[in-house]
């Protein structure tokens, strides 16, 4: 179990890096289109990515939850495609997402992704 808590502080904390990363995007708008980086904000503002990462880490912080941090992780994961998907479909605006887009795909792999396996 420490292994499973581990690997969720560590989704938590790339969530979060991530959200900080989008937040400070306007520093980049020189080599990004800014109305996609703005639609980026919006789409992560929207799905409440900060609040999911907030809450897998309060969660896990002494111990693994293992049913409340399936529900979040799934929540993630349902937002995460739209993010994927748009940063995919921008990629050329949106390059420097790139990077982080590959290490929460790397870190959502971790974690099974149907019910039957709990």
């Amino acid at each position: 179990m420490e292994l499973e808590r581990q690997k969720a502080i560590l989704l938590a904390n790339n969530i979060k890096e991530f959200v900080n990363l989008v937040n400070k995007s306007h520093v980049y708008d020189q080599f990004m289109d800014p109305n996609k980086s703005y639609r980026l904000t919006l789409i992560v503002e929207e799905f409440r990515i900060t609040t999911i990462s907030d809450e897998l880490l309060r969660i896990n912080q002494h111990t693994y939850e293992e049913r409340s941090s399936r529900i979040l992780i799934d929540r993630f994961r349902t937002a995460f495609k739209q993010i994927a998907e748009y940063v995919g479909q921008n990629e050329d605006d949106l390059f420097l997402f790139t990077g982080r887009i590959d290490t929460l795909v790397h870190d959502l792999d971790l974690f099974p992704k149907n019910e039957d396996e709990l």
